[in-house]
């Protein structure tokens, strides 16, 4: 198993100090006093999955900033996959022996790696931090998962009615969270949206509905331009799909190819790997952002979508109403004709359109700003450490 140790380094807006305008002077003290009662702590953070990197990165350097010693390896390949996306296999090769016995511990993230627990030691606690969608894991591979799963100390998840029916151990609810301070979130000039716009022929004088997310079955941008043709009867509307088009998995190819036919119409707009600046400013020139996923774990661009004070209309999947009140922070819809009744509501009432944006930004900096994120893992540390 490859398992590789990143070097990190410091860089702007990944500093304590910095998020201090933001979350209060208390909330970074109180941090930075949980920190220095586990200063002797060492901890590893083990992943595969490349779209929880730079979360987990910015977790890294924020822990190391407050304290604790904190390394994160990536597993080049993976230690529990899906070849073809059509059968499990769990990959059998041994890590290097001892590697884990030097950290007191070791957060293992997402699926991919969940089997590393097999090589456990006594000395470190094991938690596995669950990524994604379970329910869907679960019901693909529950033998595999049950195997690994009840070898760790604690599990993390965003909500634990997916594992408190197939798990016994501690339980610990974490919503995932943003940098505030990355190229996908921080502010952003009128001259760079004009800029993104432009490269992309899009009218920013003219309404603009937005969508994030990878291409794939389960993420239905095949609905959403279906909303589009909704809004469309009655406005001139422009629909933003863009998103990742990973090439490795067939699903994802084929999927971009059937979105890509279905979008060839005046006013859609496919964006295939899109920059991180280039999100941004599509989340920021958005008058609405929706997501009408099938399944969905958390959702992120949602929460990006709300820091920014965009209003979001989202389905009622999986962790979106953990961040869509429905009617405050946003709208949860179903069928394109409620999804389109939703965005005509907000693009006619811009004052409500606007308070909702409001009430999402605040939300976000209360709920899902990285600092508590990290405060989170000190109180888990704290209540797990031996005496």
């Amino acid at each position: 198993m490859k398992i590789k140790k990143e070097v990190i380094t410091m860089e702007k807006g990944i500093h304590l100090k910095d998020y201090k305008k933001i979350v209060g002077v208390q909330q970074i003290e109180e941090i930075r006093k949980r920190a220095a009662q586990l200063s002797h702590v060492r901890v590893l953070r083990v992943y595969s999955f490349s779209h929880i990197q730079k979360m987990i990165l910015n977790l890294v350097l924020l822990m190391e900033d407050a304290g604790i010693k904190t390394e994160w390896k990536m597993i080049r390949s993976y230690a529990f996959k899906k070849p073809g996306r059509k059968t499990g296999h769990l990959k059998e090769s041994r890590p290097a022996k001892g590697i884990f016995d030097e950290y007191d511990f070791c957060f293992i993230h997402g699926i991919q790696p969940i089997a590393l627990v097999a090589f456990r030691t006594e000395n470190p606690k094991w938690i596995w931090r669950c990524h994604g969608d379970f329910p869907r894991y679960w019901k693909e591979f529950p033998e595999r998962i049950s195997s690994y799963i009840h070898l760790y100390d604690a599990v993390i998840a965003a909500r634990d009615a997916v594992l408190k029916n197939v798990y016994t151990n501690p339980i610990f609810c974490m919503y995932p969270s943003i940098n505030p301070f990355s190229n996908t979130n921080k502010p952003l000039t009128a001259p760079e949206l004009s800029s993104v716009a432009e490269k992309y022929d899009i009218d920013m004088d003219r309404p603009i509905i937005v969508q994030i997310s990878r291409f794939e079955p389960l993420k239905n941008q095949i609905k959403a331009i279906n909303v589009y043709h909704c809004v469309r009867e009655n406005t001139p509307v422009q629909l933003v799909l863009a998103g990742d088009v990973h090439i490795e998995y067939p699903v994802s190819v084929k999927y971009w190819k059937k979105v890509e036919s279905l979008a060839r119409t005046e006013g859609i707009h496919l964006v295939e790997n899109p920059h991180a600046t280039e999100i941004n400013a599509f989340q920021r020139m958005a008058d609405v952002v929706i997501q009408p996923s099938v399944q969905e774990g958390f959702g992120l661009t949602i929460s990006e979508a709300l820091w920014k004070g965009t209003p979001v209309v989202a389905s009622n999947k999986g962790g979106i109403p953990l961040q869509i009140e429905d009617g405050v922070t946003g709208f949860l819809a179903e069928t394109p004709a409620e999804y389109a009744e939703k965005i005509m509501y907000l693009l006619q009432n811009k004052d409500i359109a606007e308070k909702m944006g409001e009430a999402g930004r605040k939300f976000v900096t209360e709920n899902l700003m990285i600092t508590r994120h990290v405060r989170d893992y000190l109180t888990l540390m704290q209540r797990m450490k031996p005496p």
